[in-house]
């Protein structure tokens, strides 16, 4: 029997392609899976609404789109307009009108690609936990200090895929907490909803293994990770079930160097978006240059 996986995303027209990438990778290495999936969005154009469409209809499942046109998620708080858009409010301020039927749901940003059979994690129980979230690589003392909570100790958690227990969200209305929070802190915050649910809900995020939101340093700097993701990573970091493009710099940028950028294009082609071209992070050379410079120096100052 096939079971009934419930999933959360959200964009407008320009994540439109990438949303649809990570829809497709989902859908065609979940063949045994019935999928609804609840798209959030502030606008989608007539085109984006016929490809998504055609995705839904490609492999048999659901694609219902939800329009919120709430004026308050227009007025919280941005600090990275062209990494982050407002829309990133949208997944959180957004579940308020997923169908009280639906218990839990399982959120993926659009910035990533599912490689494997997402049946484990679904299943997982959460026990009294709210959230089911991969820790993040960052220094949590300073980001504890910044947000207000033992961070060293309960860690800071990656919001790109999250498990979400519909049913105690609803019940203790975490979305107003979250609102509130974010209009009382709004000068600590830097990664927008993702701060504001850590700082929230510190004690009520269930661990979750790396396998299902891989990231950047899992590559590049596995040294960072906290120390029983090092464990497990040599078990499927050749193959990773799960890739999130995590930074500025996405696969569909020429400047993209991410060991497996070439994921997105494969599951990209399978989409109405197969002749799309990738364009430029830079808008000059020298841009660019300082770009590296800073990076540079960081890594220096860290030594």
């Amino acid at each position: 029997n096939k079971i009934m996986v419930y999933i959360l995303c959200s964009s407008t027209d320009v994540y439109c392609p990438p949303c649809c990438a990570m829809l497709t990778s989902l859908f065609y290495n979940n063949p045994d899976t019935v999928f609804h999936v609840y798209w959030l969005t502030s606008g989608l154009n007539r085109q984006s609404r016929e490809n998504i469409k055609t995705i839904a209809d490609k492999f048999g499942q659901s694609i219902e789109i939800i329009e919120i046109r709430d004026k308050i998620i227009k007025e919280l708080p941005i600090t990275n307009a062209r990494a982050l858009p407002v829309e990133t409010y949208l997944r959180f301020f957004g579940l308020n009108e997923i169908p009280e039927n639906v218990d839990r749901i399982l959120n993926f940003d659009c910035d990533m690609i599912i490689r494997s059979s997402i049946h484990d994690l679904w299943s997982t129980d959460l026990g009294d936990n709210i959230l089911g979230m991969v820790e993040n690589p960052t220094s949590n003392e300073k980001i504890g200090e910044r947000l207000g909570y033992p961070a060293s100790i309960f860690g800071y958690y990656n919001a790109g895929m999250v498990l979400i227990n519909l049913d105690l969200w609803r019940k203790q209305n975490i979305s107003n907490l979250l609102f509130q929070w974010i209009e009382s802190n709004k000068e600590k915050m830097r990664l927008y909803e993702q701060d504001a649910i850590n700082a929230i809900l510190y004690n009520k995020i269930y661990k979750l293994s790396i396998r299902w939101n891989v990231y950047p340093e899992c590559f590049s700097c596995p040294k960072k990770l906290v120390k029983s993701y090092q464990e497990e990573l040599s078990m499927f970091i050749s193959n990773p079930p799960t890739i999130h493009y995590v930074g500025s710099i996405k696969p569909w940028h020429v400047e993209c160097k991410h060991p497996f950028k070439r994921e997105y294009d494969k599951y990209l082609a399978m989409t109405p978006y197969a002749n799309q071209t990738k364009k430029h992070f830079f808008h000059s050379k020298r841009e660019m240059y300082l770009s590296n410079l800073k990076i540079w120096l960081k890594k220096v100052l860290r030594r």
